[in-house]
């Protein structure tokens, strides 16, 4: 799930979300004006969640996984409103990476 919110940022908004640790994207992140705390906090809970998950096994039970599943719907929705807000054009990125995205997390 959190491939498909990067994959989103990357297309979306510009950022090189996919190529760094959890880590390297947030600093990126903090240091762009494109995405305000309020959208940027939640987001690094997230991430660093799915990182515990994937790389300290934690146990991810199907609670667990359907709050992380709705995470992923709210913030694809809030990255979105970014998206959108700053305009493809001027973030030289692309919105048809929301279609795609909606459907992974379908």
């Amino acid at each position: 799930m959190s491939q498909v919110l990067r994959r989103y940022l990357q297309k979306g908004l510009g950022f090189h979300s996919l190529t760094g640790t959890t880590e390297e994207f947030l600093d990126e992140l903090r240091s762009s004006s494109r995405v305000p705390a309020s959208v940027e906090k939640p987001l690094a809970g997230f991430l660093q969640q799915c990182d515990l998950i994937k790389f300290a096994g934690q146990n991810a039970d199907e609670e667990l996984c359907l709050a992380l599943l709705e995470k992923t719907r709210l913030l694809l929705d809030e990255a979105e409103k970014l998206a959108s807000q700053a305009g493809a054009e001027e973030s030289g990125g692309s919105l048809s990476a929301v279609p795609e995205a909606r459907e992974e997390v379908a």
